[in-house]
């Protein structure tokens, strides 16, 4: 179904973070206690992360290596709600559109700072996990747009747009995959002699509590425990955000 829709974008990158996309929405959908959409998941396995430009540019939260490294991370679904929720609910008014909002799991945005979510009271297929989908507009109002994210893709993004817009009317459309930094888990084997238990405290600690601060104390403990790979050592102690995805943590815990 989404290689058919893939063949109507001319793609200006490579496709290759898909298994990762998969992996990590098992794993927030997991910790949000709720299905999510089957449509969603298969666009995810196809697509990945990246940016559907036509003519809107649409960032789709599929988890990838940059700016949606982690669905449950920096510039995600939390985001986006608690963005949308600041932005809105104080001009809200009506009791039906404060509900949908209360129900809302956010998945997109477009570069006019439309807001789409699918109002999980709402059930449009049980078979499939499927919900309503929603957009708040830049003045606060709420339309229903359709029945699936299949639907959302095909009949919005690539064709009428939303309420309030103009026609979409260009005929090229754009998928920009994520540019994939290295990732050097899938060559690295590590000793279970490093595997030590203020290694593996540290790590599910750092995991368990988002605390990407001690990724350096981290380094230390490895390196105490005889461990002296540089990917692994550089990675601990490199300036910049670490999120939960972290392929140093994953590696320890066994969930790469």
């Amino acid at each position: 179904m989404w290689e058919s829709v893939l063949a109507d974008f001319q793609v200006t990158g490579d496709i290759t973070y898909t298994s990762h996309a998969c992996r990590q929405l098992a794993r927030y959908e997991a910790e949000l206690g709720i299905p999510l959409p089957s449509s969603f998941k298969g666009f995810c396995s196809v697509f990945g992360p990246g940016t559907l430009i036509s003519p809107f540019s649409y960032l789709i939260s599929a988890p990838g290596p940059d700016s949606w490294k982690d669905m449950a991370e920096t510039r995600s679904l939390h985001e986006l709600a608690r963005e949308a929720n600041e932005e809105c609910s104080e001009y809200l008014t009506n009791d039906l559109d404060i509900k949908r909002l209360a129900n809302a799991l956010f998945f997109a945005k477009d570069i006019g700072s439309y807001f789409y979510f699918w109002n999980t009271a709402e059930i449009t297929s049980t078979d499939s996990n499927e919900y309503a989908i929603y957009v708040i507009n830049r003045i606060c109002e709420i339309f229903r747009l359709c029945d699936t994210f299949h639907e959302f893709i095909t009949s919005v993004c690539m064709k009428v747009g939303v309420p309030g817009d103009s026609p979409n009317t260009v005929r090229k459309k754009t998928f920009a995959p994520e540019r994939i930094p290295d990732d050097p888990s899938h060559r690295i084997s590590l000793d279970p002699f490093w595997l030590t238990p203020d290694v593996l405290g540290l790590a599910e600690g750092i995991y368990d509590e988002k605390a990407f601060a001690r990724m350096p104390i981290l380094a230390d403990a490895l390196e105490d425990a005889g461990c002296d790979n540089e990917d692994i050592l550089n990675h601990c102690r490199q300036p910049g955000e670490h999120v939960r995805g972290c392929w140093v943590v994953d590696l320890i815990l066994g969930k790469k």
